[in-house]
């Protein structure tokens, strides 16, 4: 939903672009900063109006398989949110893998 259909459909690029450079505050900001910031086709910062409509439509999927006495506002929200935080977490690992990747196992970025 929020990397394939809506951004296709809403003419958004999905890709996570690394900041690479500057302080661990500002790339952090800028990790977590892209979830609510996109490009779109033409190359323009937008709302990502994909990640937060994508993300709400899985919620209410993933909560339509739960019994009905289970479905609520408040377990909708919940997995809404952990679906932001989750692609939160991917952003800042996308931004920070390589230097990990280069202290810790002392390989090169390829």
């Amino acid at each position: 939903m929020t990397t394939a259909i809506f951004p296709s459909l809403l003419h958004k690029d999905p890709r996570y672009y690394q900041k690479g450079k500057g302080s661990f505050a500002g790339r952090a900001y800028h990790g977590v900063n892209w979830l609510f910031v996109t490009r779109t086709d033409s190359g323009q910062d937008r709302f990502n109006i994909s990640e937060s409509l994508g993300n709400a439509v899985a919620a209410a999927v993933y909560n339509v398989y739960h019994p009905e006495k289970d479905r609520t506002a408040s377990r909708n929200a919940s997995t809404f949110g952990f679906l932001i935080l989750w692609d939160g977490r991917s952003n800042e690992l996308k931004e920070f893998w390589p230097d990990i990747r280069s202290k810790v196992f002392h390989k090169d970025t390829p």
